[in-house]
């Protein structure tokens, strides 16, 4: 079901420990998004580094901010440096105020890529968590609940990061190979889901996939 060598999975160099990234929050009910409040999806990422807040039906992050414009949460500012970020380009993304904040081209293909590539590596290393997943039975409630949600988020995550690539290799055929790598993840990955999905039906009697 998994990889019991975590430092031996197949998916090339490219593979990213995950000690080398700090890790993200996702958004919660236990875990709300610091800009919008978002608490019934995962759509909202965050660390001590950069928060990408998503444009959401329900939830979106102030619709007034412009570049530079700063928040104050948890009485640390964050300016607001993009409004295209994200896998999809549909997230604000705010940093940690530097001071003065100079103004973002408005060119930014170049800056959605490099944004697109942190962001899959970072999803390399939650794919490389939920593989190391290797039992469901022995778990207590509490660490089965944590596994399945990041079996979950690796593969949704996966999904979305393939579909971006797909749209983004047309204009950079650079990034193909690191689409290889989604893809492949996403296979490894959505056979740990099916794993994680038959134990939900089977022995935790559930329909609707959810824990």
């Amino acid at each position: 079901m998994a990889y019991e060598d975590r430092n031996s999975l197949p998916l090339g160099d490219a593979f990213v420990s995950s000690g080398s990234f700090s890790r993200y929050n996702r958004s919660s009910k236990k875990t709300p998004c610091p800009v919008c409040s978002r608490t019934k999806s995962n759509s909202c990422s965050w660390n001590n580094d950069v928060i990408y807040c998503h444009q959401g039906s329900t939830n979106s992050p102030p619709q007034h901010l412009r570049i530079g414009d700063c928040l104050e949460i948890d009485g640390k500012k964050w300016a607001l440096v993009s409004k295209n970020a994200g896998f999809t380009g549909s997230a604000y993304c705010f940093r940690p105020d530097r001071g003065k904040v100079k103004n973002i081209p408005r060119g930014i293909s170049k800056r959605h890529k490099k944004e697109v590539v942190l962001l899959v590596k970072e999803l390399f290393a939650l794919v490389e968590l939920s593989l190391a997943v290797m039992e469901f039975m022995t778990d207590s409630p509490e660490v089965l609940k944590r596994s399945l949600y990041l079996i979950d988020s690796a593969f949704s995550q996966c999904k979305e990061a393939r579909q971006t690539l797909k749209e983004m290799v047309p204009h950079d055929k650079k990034l193909k190979p690191l689409l290889m790598l989604v893809e492949d993840a996403l296979k490894q990955v959505g056979c740990q889901k099916q794993d994680a999905d038959y134990f939900r039906k089977h022995y935790l009697g559930e329909r609707d996939g959810e824990l």
